[in-house]
Formats: C-alpha cells, structure tokens, sequence
C-alpha cells in the first residue's frame, strides 16, 4: 500500500498540524513524522508542479489513495477541476467522472481497478480564494484583533503607496492578524499549536472529513 498526498503549495504543514491536533490517525504506513513529511506529502511548489506530481502518482500503480489540495485563487474551482478532471480523464471513465464535481466536502473519485483519488479546492471547492481563506476560518469569532487589522488593510487599499494587489487581501490580512499576536508572525501550524487559530472551528470540519475519507488511516 502506498498513500500520498500532494499539494500545490506551503499548505501541508498546517493541514498535518490540522489534523494531529484534531487527533486524526495519521494515514497507515506512515505513523512516523519522518515518513509523513518525506514520503506521504509531496510539496508541489506551484499549480504547474502539482499536475505534474498528480498524473505521475495516478500512472504509479503501487498508489491505492491519492489526495490533492490546490487552491482555487481568482478563478475558482471550476477552472481548477477543468484541469485536474483532464489529467483523471486519462484513467478513470467518462461514466465516473461525469457524477462528480466540486462540493462542499470536497471531491472523491473512486472506480475499481484504480487508486481512490481525492481533491480539495482551497477554500471550499466552492467560491475563489486560497489557503488565508481557510485559515481565517480558524480565527475566533468576533476577534477585535481581526477587525482591527481589516480597518487597517481597508485603509492602507485607499493609498497609493499600498503594494499588494486585491487578489492578494486576504493574505495581506491574515499576516497582519499573525503579526499582532502574542508571539508576532508565528507561521499558521504554530499559530494552531499557540490556540491563536481555532482547530475545532466547524468550517474545518468538511476538510477533516475529506482527509478520512480519501485516505486508509491508522
């Protein structure tokens, strides 16, 4: 048996983070976090990269779960699943692929003789947006720090010396709410172990159910 989960960017520290403070099994074979981070994850560095490693995992028959995170970003998830769903098409039949498609507990590709393959469209596989926007779902309700910082950002948009792009916002504000913490500008898997981010949020709880569902865990 052989299990991986590959993902388009820096997401795969706090997702496992995610998960082991929400005392998810990890996935069978690979208990230890040497092999979890060296064998397990594959860090694509880039949507390109990470189609690449997907059509490489789905061709390597010692695969039998296969799991993608990618983030939707401006152009929401159904241009990503127009590519991702091309490369599945070279496996899996038209009849399988035709009755899924994104959905609020994420994607799940199943059909005997192949890998059971899952795909989660940062935030949600359902509206545009990234990793931040799945983060800050993290951030406890009514933060005064949060409110703060979107004042802040709402105000620094206004001046012509602002250098981050619309798009980029929400990145913009959740750096700044980590930057105002405690401990300024822990990364987003020590901000869950500091409890600056809620990991019992209900809106991680799809994610969490897509992980024990696409993948065989211990």
């Amino acid at each position: 048996m052989s299990q991986i989960l590959i993902v388009e960017g820096s997401d795969a520290i706090v997702l496992s983070k995610l998960c082991k403070i929400r005392r998810l099994p990890p996935p069978i074979g690979y208990a230890s976090e040497e092999k979890f981070r060296t064998e397990f994850v594959k860090n694509a560095g880039g949507f390109g990269n990470a189609m690449i490693d997907f059509g490489e995992a789905l061709r390597n028959y010692a695969n039998t779960n296969i799991g993608l995170v990618v983030d939707a970003n401006d152009q929401g998830p159904e241009s990503r699943w127009a590519k991702i769903k091309s490369i599945l098409a070279t496996h899996f039949s038209e009849d399988t692929l035709h009755s899924v498609s994104p959905n609020p507990r994420g994607i799940i590709v199943q059909e005997p003789g192949f890998p059971k393959v899952g795909i989660w469209i940062m935030p949600d596989n359902q509206g545009p947006g990234y990793l931040e926007h799945f983060v800050a779902n993290m951030i406890p309700e009514g933060d005064k720090v949060l409110s703060f910082a979107e004042k802040t950002i709402t105000q620094l948009e206004k001046e012509d010396f602002c250098k981050f792009k619309a798009a980029k916002r929400q990145k913009a504000l959740v750096h700044t709410w980590l930057a105002w913490q405690e401990e300024p500008g822990k990364p987003f898997g020590i901000a869950l172990e500091f409890k600056y981010l809620n990991a019992d949020a209900p809106a991680v709880e799809p994610f969490l159910d897509w992980m024990k569902h696409t993948f065989q865990l211990g």
